[in-house]
């Protein structure tokens, strides 16, 4: 896909939701197009039921950006079996918003309208003279203006709760294991491999916050991660030596952290096994 807003402007696209507190990644689809679309209902409400089924039911909030917002969607995350709550920005062409919400050039730069609909809320507010922001959230149910920066609540809080997926979009890319390559399902794997890696790092740091111990930094609980993945193959090819080159063999012990001695042992054996070899193909060829 070609998505010009991401550093890497062509990829391939996978939806991600994520905790907003740790930025701990619990779900992930891969995008595949329109094609993939349920004919019932739109492409984002379909991917967001999609992504939450792990929380439903559990009163939690979603925040999320125009792609996936839609005021059905909204009515449909409060109820059964969902009760869920819906907090993001929508687009000013949805046939729901009134024409009085839409961008304005005469109205005052900061105003902010309100309106109201069963459990919706809907907002306009202009931050700019070129620019109006449309939001719609099932969380809030009053017309409040935070004093301080003098924006809506509602969009106080959207603005708390929509970076993380960006947030561990970032994390991944800052310390990679990807490699140049051509093929896709490659590049799926080292996808899935990066999003792993970021989850345990997070889960480790919980784990030692609680225990009350300084965690690893990221890069050396990487290496300890890979070491850990490694030791089992190597262990397992390490037991046929015999038919191993020699680069390979050495590259298991070192990884193994197999003793000099132990290799010096081994190369002294065979040593002794040319030797006799050699001396029982001359004690042949004499007789």
């Amino acid at each position: 896909m070609y998505i010009p807003k991401k550093p890497a402007k062509y990829g391939l696209k996978i939806i991600l939701a994520c905790d907003v507190n740790s930025k701990y990644m619990f779900d992930a689809c891969p995008y595949l197009g329109k094609n993939s679309q349920v004919p019932t209902e739109l492409l984002g409400a379909h991917y967001c039921k999609l992504l939450t089924q792990t929380i439903h039911g559990t009163n939690r909030n979603i925040t999320a950006d125009s792609w996936f917002m839609s005021v059905p969607l909204a009515e449909q995350l409060l109820a059964e079996p969902y009760k869920l709550t819906f907090l993001g920005t929508i687009k000013a062409n949805k046939k729901e918003i009134p024409s009085e919400f839409k961008h304005d050039t005469f109205r005052r730069i900061g105003a902010s309208i309100f309106g109201f609909h069963d459990k919706l809320t809907l907002v306009s507010f202009k931050p700019n003279p070129q620019k109006t922001v449309l939001l719609i959230s099932t969380m809030h149910d009053e017309p409040a203006i935070d004093p301080v920066s003098k924006k809506p609540f509602i969009i106080t809080a959207y603005n708390k709760t929509k970076g993380a997926v960006d947030t561990f979009d970032q994390m991944c890319g800052h310390l990679s294991c990807n490699r140049k390559t051509r093929r896709w399902p490659l590049c799926i794997f080292y996808g899935m491999i990066n999003m792993a890696v970021l989850n345990s790092f997070i889960l480790h740091v919980d784990n030692s916050r609680t225990r009350k111990i300084k965690p690893m930094n990221r890069r050396a609980c990487m290496k300890a991660l890979s070491d850990d993945l490694i030791h089992p193959r190597c262990a397992i090819r390490g037991e046929d030596r015999k038919k191993m080159r020699k680069r390979v063999r050495e590259a298991i012990d070192d990884v193994l952290n197999v003793e000099y001695a132990q290799n010096m042992e081994e190369n002294i054996i065979k040593k002794k096994e040319r030797e006799a070899c050699a001396t029982h193909a001359q004690q042949k060829k004499g007789t």
